[in-house]
Protein backbone atom coordinates (compact mmCIF):
# COMPACT_ATOMS: atom_id res chain seq x y z
CA UNK A 1 0.00 0.00 0.00
CA UNK A 2 2.80 2.37 0.96
CA UNK A 3 4.56 1.48 -2.29
CA UNK A 4 1.43 2.44 -4.30
CA UNK A 5 1.17 5.78 -2.49
CA UNK A 6 4.87 6.42 -3.13
CA UNK A 7 4.52 5.61 -6.84
CA UNK A 8 1.44 7.87 -7.11
CA UNK A 9 3.32 10.77 -5.50
CA UNK A 10 6.28 10.26 -7.82
CA UNK A 11 3.94 10.30 -10.84
CA UNK A 12 2.37 13.56 -9.64
CA UNK A 13 5.83 15.14 -9.28
CA UNK A 14 6.85 13.97 -12.77
CA UNK A 15 3.64 15.38 -14.23
CA UNK A 16 4.27 18.75 -12.53
CA UNK A 17 7.85 18.81 -13.87
CA UNK A 18 6.63 18.07 -17.40
CA UNK A 19 4.09 20.88 -17.14
CA UNK A 20 6.80 23.28 -15.96
CA UNK A 21 9.24 22.24 -18.69
CA UNK A 22 6.79 22.32 -21.62
CA UNK A 23 5.18 25.60 -22.71
CA UNK A 24 1.44 25.80 -22.25
CA UNK A 25 -0.96 26.00 -25.16
CA UNK A 26 -1.63 29.63 -24.27
CA UNK A 27 2.10 30.42 -24.44
CA UNK A 28 2.38 28.71 -27.82
CA UNK A 29 -0.61 30.65 -29.13
CA UNK A 30 0.87 33.91 -27.85
CA UNK A 31 4.01 33.18 -29.90
CA UNK A 32 2.02 32.85 -33.15
CA UNK A 33 1.52 36.61 -33.79
CA UNK A 34 5.24 37.18 -33.14
CA UNK A 35 6.17 34.44 -35.61
CA UNK A 36 3.78 35.73 -38.28
CA UNK A 37 5.15 39.23 -37.77
CA UNK A 38 8.73 37.98 -38.21
CA UNK A 39 7.76 36.02 -41.32
CA UNK A 40 6.08 39.05 -42.85
CA UNK A 41 9.01 41.32 -42.04
CA UNK A 42 11.55 39.00 -43.66
CA UNK A 43 9.30 38.21 -46.63
CA UNK A 44 8.55 41.87 -47.34
CA UNK A 45 12.20 42.88 -46.93
CA UNK A 46 13.34 40.26 -49.43
CA UNK A 47 10.55 41.17 -51.86
CA UNK A 48 11.23 44.91 -51.53
CA UNK A 49 14.93 44.54 -52.32
CA UNK A 50 14.25 42.13 -55.18
CA UNK A 51 11.59 44.34 -56.76
CA UNK A 52 13.48 47.60 -56.20
CA UNK A 53 16.64 46.30 -57.86
CA UNK A 54 14.68 44.70 -60.70
CA UNK A 55 12.76 47.91 -61.45
CA UNK A 56 15.87 50.08 -61.27
CA UNK A 57 17.79 47.80 -63.60
CA UNK A 58 14.85 47.33 -66.00
CA UNK A 59 14.47 51.08 -66.49
CA UNK A 60 18.16 51.88 -66.05
CA UNK A 61 19.26 49.46 -68.78
CA UNK A 62 16.94 51.18 -71.28
CA UNK A 63 18.27 54.57 -70.17
CA UNK A 64 21.91 53.46 -70.46
CA UNK A 65 21.42 51.96 -73.93
CA UNK A 66 19.62 55.11 -75.08
CA UNK A 67 22.67 57.15 -74.01
CA UNK A 68 25.21 54.81 -75.61
CA UNK A 69 23.29 54.24 -78.86
CA UNK A 70 21.83 57.72 -79.21
CA UNK A 71 21.64 57.59 -83.01
CA UNK A 72 19.52 54.44 -83.42
CA UNK A 73 16.86 52.37 -81.65
CA UNK A 74 18.14 49.09 -83.09
CA UNK A 75 20.20 48.04 -80.05
CA UNK A 76 17.41 48.99 -77.66
CA UNK A 77 14.81 47.13 -79.72
CA UNK A 78 16.96 43.97 -79.92
CA UNK A 79 17.53 44.10 -76.17
CA UNK A 80 13.81 44.47 -75.33
CA UNK A 81 12.73 41.87 -77.90
CA UNK A 82 15.21 39.24 -76.67
CA UNK A 83 14.17 39.81 -73.06
CA UNK A 84 10.48 39.35 -73.87
CA UNK A 85 11.06 36.32 -76.09
CA UNK A 86 13.12 34.64 -73.37
CA UNK A 87 10.17 34.92 -71.01
CA UNK A 88 7.73 33.58 -73.61
CA UNK A 89 9.88 30.61 -74.65
CA UNK A 90 11.60 29.55 -71.44
CA UNK A 91 9.18 30.29 -68.56
CA UNK A 92 7.87 26.68 -68.70
CA UNK A 93 11.45 25.43 -68.33
CA UNK A 94 11.79 27.64 -65.26
CA UNK A 95 8.78 25.84 -63.78
CA UNK A 96 10.50 22.50 -64.38
CA UNK A 97 13.70 23.82 -62.80
CA UNK A 98 11.76 24.77 -59.65
CA UNK A 99 9.97 21.40 -59.46
CA UNK A 100 13.28 19.52 -59.48
CA UNK A 101 14.72 21.38 -56.46
CA UNK A 102 14.02 22.09 -52.82
CA UNK A 103 12.22 25.39 -52.22
CA UNK A 104 15.11 27.16 -50.49
CA UNK A 105 17.69 25.99 -53.03
CA UNK A 106 15.57 27.27 -55.93
CA UNK A 107 14.92 30.59 -54.16
CA UNK A 108 18.61 31.15 -53.49
CA UNK A 109 19.45 30.29 -57.09
CA UNK A 110 16.95 32.88 -58.33
CA UNK A 111 18.48 35.57 -56.11
CA UNK A 112 22.15 34.82 -56.84
CA UNK A 113 21.72 34.30 -60.59
CA UNK A 114 19.56 37.41 -60.99
CA UNK A 115 21.96 39.67 -59.09
CA UNK A 116 24.95 38.14 -60.90
CA UNK A 117 23.32 38.86 -64.27
CA UNK A 118 22.77 42.50 -63.28
CA UNK A 119 26.32 42.88 -61.95
CA UNK A 120 27.75 41.42 -65.17
CA UNK A 121 25.49 43.75 -67.18
CA UNK A 122 26.85 46.75 -65.27
CA UNK A 123 30.41 45.65 -66.04
CA UNK A 124 29.42 45.44 -69.72
CA UNK A 125 27.98 48.96 -69.54
CA UNK A 126 31.24 50.19 -67.98
CA UNK A 127 33.07 48.62 -70.92
CA UNK A 128 30.77 50.30 -73.43
CA UNK A 129 31.30 53.68 -71.79
CA UNK A 130 35.09 53.26 -71.65
CA UNK A 131 35.54 51.80 -75.15
CA UNK A 132 33.45 53.48 -77.87
CA UNK A 133 34.69 51.09 -80.57
CA UNK A 134 31.79 49.58 -82.55
CA UNK A 135 33.37 46.12 -82.47
CA UNK A 136 33.83 46.13 -78.70
CA UNK A 137 30.38 47.57 -78.12
CA UNK A 138 28.85 44.96 -80.43
CA UNK A 139 30.41 42.14 -78.42
CA UNK A 140 29.38 43.70 -75.12
CA UNK A 141 25.83 44.20 -76.43
CA UNK A 142 25.67 40.46 -77.10
CA UNK A 143 26.71 39.82 -73.47
CA UNK A 144 24.14 42.37 -72.29
CA UNK A 145 21.33 40.65 -74.17
CA UNK A 146 22.31 37.28 -72.69
CA UNK A 147 22.39 38.73 -69.18
CA UNK A 148 19.03 40.45 -69.74
CA UNK A 149 17.45 37.11 -70.66
CA UNK A 150 18.91 35.44 -67.55
CA UNK A 151 17.77 38.33 -65.34
CA UNK A 152 14.24 38.16 -66.75
CA UNK A 153 13.97 34.39 -66.26
CA UNK A 154 15.28 34.68 -62.69
CA UNK A 155 12.62 37.33 -62.03
CA UNK A 156 10.02 34.84 -63.32
CA UNK A 157 11.52 32.15 -61.06
CA UNK A 158 11.28 34.42 -58.03
CA UNK A 159 7.66 35.25 -58.86
CA UNK A 160 6.71 31.57 -59.27
CA UNK A 161 8.44 30.62 -56.03
CA UNK A 162 7.52 33.40 -53.65
CA UNK A 163 4.26 34.89 -54.94
CA UNK A 164 2.67 31.70 -56.27
CA UNK A 165 3.92 29.06 -53.82
CA UNK A 166 5.56 30.34 -50.64
CA UNK A 167 2.80 32.85 -49.90
CA UNK A 168 0.15 30.10 -50.18
CA UNK A 169 2.09 27.81 -47.82
CA UNK A 170 2.62 30.64 -45.31
CA UNK A 171 -1.11 31.47 -45.30
CA UNK A 172 -1.87 27.77 -44.65
CA UNK A 173 -5.52 27.95 -45.72
CA UNK A 174 -6.22 31.33 -44.08
CA UNK A 175 -7.76 33.24 -47.00
CA UNK A 176 -7.71 36.56 -45.11
CA UNK A 177 -3.97 36.23 -44.45
CA UNK A 178 -3.37 35.14 -48.05
CA UNK A 179 -5.17 38.23 -49.36
CA UNK A 180 -3.24 40.41 -46.92
CA UNK A 181 0.12 39.00 -48.07
CA UNK A 182 -0.80 39.34 -51.76
CA UNK A 183 -1.94 42.94 -51.32
CA UNK A 184 1.13 44.07 -49.41
CA UNK A 185 3.50 42.46 -51.92
CA UNK A 186 1.62 44.05 -54.80
CA UNK A 187 1.81 47.39 -52.97
CA UNK A 188 5.58 46.98 -52.83
CA UNK A 189 5.62 46.18 -56.57
CA UNK A 190 3.68 49.31 -57.48
CA UNK A 191 5.70 51.66 -55.26
CA UNK A 192 8.96 50.32 -56.70
CA UNK A 193 7.48 50.64 -60.19
CA UNK A 194 6.98 54.37 -59.57
CA UNK A 195 9.94 55.31 -57.37
CA UNK A 196 12.65 53.06 -58.86
CA UNK A 197 12.68 54.65 -62.34
CA UNK A 198 12.40 58.12 -60.77
CA UNK A 199 15.44 57.45 -58.59
CA UNK A 200 17.68 56.27 -61.43
CA UNK A 201 16.42 59.10 -63.66
CA UNK A 202 17.32 61.61 -60.94
CA UNK A 203 20.86 60.21 -60.64
CA UNK A 204 21.23 60.21 -64.42
CA UNK A 205 20.05 63.82 -64.69
CA UNK A 206 22.19 65.32 -61.95
CA UNK A 207 25.27 63.12 -62.12
CA UNK A 208 26.88 61.07 -64.89
CA UNK A 209 26.04 57.91 -66.80
CA UNK A 210 28.97 56.17 -65.11
CA UNK A 211 27.65 57.13 -61.67
CA UNK A 212 24.19 55.76 -62.55
CA UNK A 213 25.65 52.41 -63.61
CA UNK A 214 27.84 52.34 -60.48
CA UNK A 215 24.83 52.84 -58.19
CA UNK A 216 22.93 49.98 -59.85
CA UNK A 217 26.06 47.82 -59.52
CA UNK A 218 26.59 48.59 -55.81
CA UNK A 219 22.93 48.13 -54.88
CA UNK A 220 22.75 44.71 -56.52
CA UNK A 221 26.07 43.62 -55.03
CA UNK A 222 25.11 44.74 -51.51
CA UNK A 223 21.50 43.58 -51.48
CA UNK A 224 22.19 40.02 -52.63
CA UNK A 225 23.41 39.08 -49.13
CA UNK A 226 20.38 40.57 -47.37
CA UNK A 227 17.96 38.91 -49.81
CA UNK A 228 19.81 35.61 -49.45
CA UNK A 229 19.49 35.48 -45.66
CA UNK A 230 16.01 37.01 -45.27
CA UNK A 231 14.49 34.42 -47.61
CA UNK A 232 16.33 31.70 -45.66
CA UNK A 233 14.86 33.11 -42.44
CA UNK A 234 11.34 32.86 -43.88
CA UNK A 235 12.07 29.25 -44.84
CA UNK A 236 13.26 28.41 -41.33
CA UNK A 237 10.25 30.07 -39.65
CA UNK A 238 7.69 28.14 -41.74
CA UNK A 239 8.11 24.37 -41.24
CA UNK A 240 5.60 23.65 -44.02
CA UNK A 241 8.03 25.16 -46.56
CA UNK A 242 10.54 22.48 -45.60
CA UNK A 243 8.18 19.56 -46.30
CA UNK A 244 9.05 19.15 -49.97
CA UNK A 245 10.67 15.79 -49.36
CA UNK A 246 13.50 14.32 -51.42
CA UNK A 247 11.12 11.62 -52.67
CA UNK A 248 8.60 14.21 -53.84
CA UNK A 249 11.46 16.25 -55.29
CA UNK A 250 12.72 13.22 -57.22
CA UNK A 251 9.21 12.46 -58.53
CA UNK A 252 8.90 16.04 -59.76
CA UNK A 253 12.34 15.81 -61.33
CA UNK A 254 11.43 12.62 -63.21
CA UNK A 255 8.09 14.05 -64.29
CA UNK A 256 9.76 17.31 -65.39
CA UNK A 257 12.19 15.40 -67.57
CA UNK A 258 9.31 13.73 -69.44
CA UNK A 259 7.33 16.94 -69.92
CA UNK A 260 7.16 18.55 -73.34
CA UNK A 261 6.01 22.06 -74.28
CA UNK A 262 2.84 20.59 -75.79
CA UNK A 263 2.05 18.58 -72.64
CA UNK A 264 2.45 21.77 -70.58
CA UNK A 265 0.06 23.61 -72.89
CA UNK A 266 -2.52 20.80 -72.65
CA UNK A 267 -2.18 20.71 -68.87
CA UNK A 268 -2.62 24.48 -68.60
CA UNK A 269 -5.62 24.67 -70.94
CA UNK A 270 -7.27 21.66 -69.31
CA UNK A 271 -7.02 22.99 -65.76
CA UNK A 272 -10.25 24.22 -64.09
CA UNK A 273 -8.60 27.60 -63.33
CA UNK A 274 -7.49 28.13 -66.95
CA UNK A 275 -10.27 30.57 -67.90
CA UNK A 276 -9.53 32.87 -64.95
CA UNK A 277 -5.81 32.79 -65.72
CA UNK A 278 -6.40 33.38 -69.44
CA UNK A 279 -8.67 36.34 -68.66
CA UNK A 280 -5.93 37.98 -66.60
CA UNK A 281 -3.26 37.23 -69.21
CA UNK A 282 -5.37 38.83 -71.96
CA UNK A 283 -5.10 42.18 -70.16
CA UNK A 284 -1.38 42.27 -71.01
CA UNK A 285 -2.39 42.82 -74.65
CA UNK A 286 -2.76 46.58 -74.22
CA UNK A 287 -1.27 49.93 -75.18
CA UNK A 288 -3.47 51.76 -72.64
CA UNK A 289 -1.07 51.52 -69.72
CA UNK A 290 1.21 54.60 -69.77
CA UNK A 291 3.89 52.41 -71.32
CA UNK A 292 6.19 53.52 -74.18
CA UNK A 293 3.40 53.47 -76.78
CA UNK A 294 1.00 55.72 -74.90
CA UNK A 295 3.76 58.06 -73.71
CA UNK A 296 4.81 58.48 -77.36
CA UNK A 297 1.22 59.44 -78.23
CA UNK A 298 1.06 62.04 -75.45
CA UNK A 299 4.37 63.57 -76.55
CA UNK A 300 3.10 63.67 -80.15
CA UNK A 301 -0.01 65.51 -78.96
CA UNK A 302 2.25 68.17 -77.43
CA UNK A 303 1.71 67.26 -73.80
CA UNK A 304 4.58 68.34 -71.55
CA UNK A 305 6.82 65.57 -70.10
CA UNK A 306 6.20 66.94 -66.59
CA UNK A 307 2.45 66.55 -67.14
CA UNK A 308 3.02 63.00 -68.36
CA UNK A 309 4.96 62.25 -65.19
CA UNK A 310 2.08 63.64 -63.14
CA UNK A 311 -0.56 61.49 -64.84
CA UNK A 312 1.63 58.41 -64.46
CA UNK A 313 1.85 59.16 -60.74
CA UNK A 314 -1.95 59.51 -60.67
CA UNK A 315 -2.26 56.10 -62.31
CA UNK A 316 -0.01 54.54 -59.67
CA UNK A 317 -2.14 56.11 -56.91
CA UNK A 318 -5.22 54.42 -58.42
CA UNK A 319 -3.32 51.14 -58.67
CA UNK A 320 -2.28 51.39 -55.02
CA UNK A 321 -5.88 52.09 -54.00
CA UNK A 322 -6.80 48.68 -55.41
CA UNK A 323 -4.45 47.00 -52.93
CA UNK A 324 -6.59 48.37 -50.07
CA UNK A 325 -10.03 48.10 -51.71
CA UNK A 326 -9.67 44.59 -53.19
CA UNK A 327 -8.96 42.77 -49.87
CA UNK A 328 -12.02 44.36 -48.25
CA UNK A 329 -14.22 43.43 -51.21
CA UNK A 330 -12.92 39.86 -51.21
CA UNK A 331 -13.61 39.56 -47.48
CA UNK A 332 -17.14 40.88 -48.02
CA UNK A 333 -18.31 39.08 -51.19
CA UNK A 334 -15.57 36.61 -52.12
CA UNK A 335 -12.81 36.73 -54.73
CA UNK A 336 -14.98 35.55 -57.67
CA UNK A 337 -17.65 38.23 -57.29
CA UNK A 338 -15.07 40.90 -56.50
CA UNK A 339 -13.16 39.93 -59.65
CA UNK A 340 -16.34 40.27 -61.73
CA UNK A 341 -16.97 43.76 -60.35
CA UNK A 342 -13.38 44.93 -60.93
CA UNK A 343 -13.21 43.72 -64.55
CA UNK A 344 -16.66 45.24 -65.23
CA UNK A 345 -15.48 48.57 -63.81
CA UNK A 346 -12.36 48.46 -65.99
CA UNK A 347 -14.47 47.71 -69.09
CA UNK A 348 -16.81 50.65 -68.45
CA UNK A 349 -13.93 53.10 -67.86
CA UNK A 350 -12.10 52.14 -71.07
CA UNK A 351 -15.15 51.80 -73.34
CA UNK A 352 -16.41 55.26 -72.36
CA UNK A 353 -12.92 56.79 -72.64
CA UNK A 354 -12.26 55.23 -76.05
CA UNK A 355 -15.68 56.28 -77.39
CA UNK A 356 -15.05 59.90 -76.43
CA UNK A 357 -11.44 59.75 -77.68
CA UNK A 358 -12.71 58.69 -81.12
CA UNK A 359 -15.37 61.42 -81.28
CA UNK A 360 -13.75 64.41 -79.56
CA UNK A 361 -11.02 66.02 -81.65
CA UNK A 362 -7.78 67.58 -80.44
CA UNK A 363 -6.15 67.31 -77.04
CA UNK A 364 -9.55 67.23 -75.35
CA UNK A 365 -10.14 63.68 -76.58
CA UNK A 366 -6.61 62.71 -75.56
CA UNK A 367 -7.13 63.99 -72.02
CA UNK A 368 -10.42 62.07 -71.78
CA UNK A 369 -8.57 58.90 -72.80
CA UNK A 370 -5.89 59.63 -70.20
CA UNK A 371 -8.53 60.10 -67.50
CA UNK A 372 -10.26 56.86 -68.43
CA UNK A 373 -7.00 54.92 -68.36
CA UNK A 374 -6.11 56.37 -64.94
CA UNK A 375 -9.49 55.37 -63.49
CA UNK A 376 -9.31 51.91 -65.06
CA UNK A 377 -6.06 51.05 -63.27
CA UNK A 378 -7.91 50.39 -60.03
CA UNK A 379 -10.06 47.83 -61.84
CA UNK A 380 -7.02 46.21 -63.45
CA UNK A 381 -5.06 45.64 -60.25
CA UNK A 382 -8.14 44.77 -58.19
CA UNK A 383 -8.95 42.11 -60.77
CA UNK A 384 -5.34 40.94 -60.75
CA UNK A 385 -5.43 40.38 -56.98
CA UNK A 386 -8.76 38.52 -57.18
CA UNK A 387 -7.54 36.18 -59.93
CA UNK A 388 -4.28 35.62 -58.08
CA UNK A 389 -6.24 34.35 -55.06
CA UNK A 390 -8.33 32.11 -57.33
CA UNK A 391 -5.19 30.61 -58.87
CA UNK A 392 -3.48 30.18 -55.51
CA UNK A 393 -6.50 28.38 -54.06
CA UNK A 394 -7.41 26.38 -57.15
CA UNK A 395 -4.06 25.00 -58.33
CA UNK A 396 -2.68 21.94 -56.56
CA UNK A 397 0.61 22.38 -54.66
CA UNK A 398 2.52 19.98 -56.91
CA UNK A 399 1.33 21.86 -60.02
CA UNK A 400 1.78 25.48 -58.92
CA UNK A 401 5.11 26.06 -60.65
CA UNK A 402 3.98 24.34 -63.85
CA UNK A 403 0.70 26.27 -64.06
CA UNK A 404 2.17 29.66 -63.14
CA UNK A 405 5.07 29.22 -65.57
CA UNK A 406 2.62 28.72 -68.43
CA UNK A 407 0.63 31.72 -67.23
CA UNK A 408 3.78 33.87 -67.17
CA UNK A 409 4.70 32.72 -70.68
CA UNK A 410 1.23 33.61 -71.98
CA UNK A 411 1.34 37.04 -70.34
CA UNK A 412 4.70 37.76 -71.94
CA UNK A 413 3.32 36.66 -75.32
CA UNK A 414 0.39 39.06 -75.05
CA UNK A 415 2.75 41.83 -73.93
CA UNK A 416 4.88 41.16 -77.00
CA UNK A 417 1.80 41.32 -79.22
CA UNK A 418 1.03 44.80 -77.89
CA UNK A 419 4.32 45.96 -79.42
CA UNK A 420 3.55 44.18 -82.68
CA UNK A 421 0.32 46.15 -83.19
CA UNK A 422 2.19 49.43 -82.71
CA UNK A 423 4.71 48.29 -85.31
CA UNK A 424 1.84 47.63 -87.73
CA UNK A 425 0.16 50.95 -86.91
CA UNK A 426 3.31 52.90 -86.09
CA UNK A 427 2.11 56.48 -86.69
CA UNK A 428 0.77 58.43 -83.69
CA UNK A 429 -2.32 59.45 -85.69
CA UNK A 430 -3.10 55.70 -86.05
CA UNK A 431 -3.13 55.13 -82.29
CA UNK A 432 -6.90 54.59 -82.31
CA UNK A 433 -6.37 51.15 -83.92
CA UNK A 434 -4.14 49.72 -81.15
CA UNK A 435 -6.34 51.45 -78.56
CA UNK A 436 -9.48 49.78 -79.95
CA UNK A 437 -7.74 46.38 -79.99
CA UNK A 438 -6.69 46.95 -76.37
CA UNK A 439 -10.26 47.67 -75.28
CA UNK A 440 -11.36 44.59 -77.21
CA UNK A 441 -8.86 42.55 -75.18
CA UNK A 442 -10.36 43.88 -71.93
CA UNK A 443 -13.88 42.97 -73.09
CA UNK A 444 -12.61 39.49 -74.04
CA UNK A 445 -11.07 39.14 -70.58
CA UNK A 446 -14.38 40.12 -68.96
CA UNK A 447 -16.42 37.64 -71.01
CA UNK A 448 -13.89 34.87 -70.31
CA UNK A 449 -13.92 35.56 -66.57
CA UNK A 450 -17.72 35.68 -66.42
CA UNK A 451 -17.76 32.26 -68.08
CA UNK A 452 -15.27 30.94 -65.52
CA UNK A 453 -17.28 32.33 -62.59
CA UNK A 454 -20.49 30.87 -64.02
CA UNK A 455 -18.94 27.41 -64.50
CA UNK A 456 -17.55 27.36 -60.96
CA UNK A 457 -20.88 28.50 -59.49
CA UNK A 458 -22.80 25.73 -61.29
CA UNK A 459 -20.36 23.11 -60.03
Amino acid sequence: MKQDIHMSAMNDIDEEERMLRSPSTEDQESDVPTTISSIKRCLYTSHLLSTWNARMFEYGAVLFLAHIYDESFVALSLYALARSLASVLFSPRVGQYIDARERLVAARHSIVYQRSAVILSCLAFFGMIAFPSKTIRGGLLFILIGCACIERLCAVMNLLLVERDWVVVIASGDEHLLTQLNSQMRRIDLICKLVGPLAISFVDSFFSLTMSVLIVFLLNFGCVFIEYFTIAKVHSLVPALQKKSHIEQQEHGNRSGMRTPWSDVKFYMGHPIFLASFALSTLYFTVLSFGPQMVALLLFKGIDPAAIGTVRAGAVVMELSATWIAPRMMDAIGSKRAGSLFISYQCVCLIVALSLFLTVWGTGGTWILVGGVILSRMGLWGFDLCVQVEVQKGVEEENRSRFSAMESSLQSAFDLMSYVVTIIWSQPDQFHYPATISVGAVVTAAVTYFRYASKVQHH
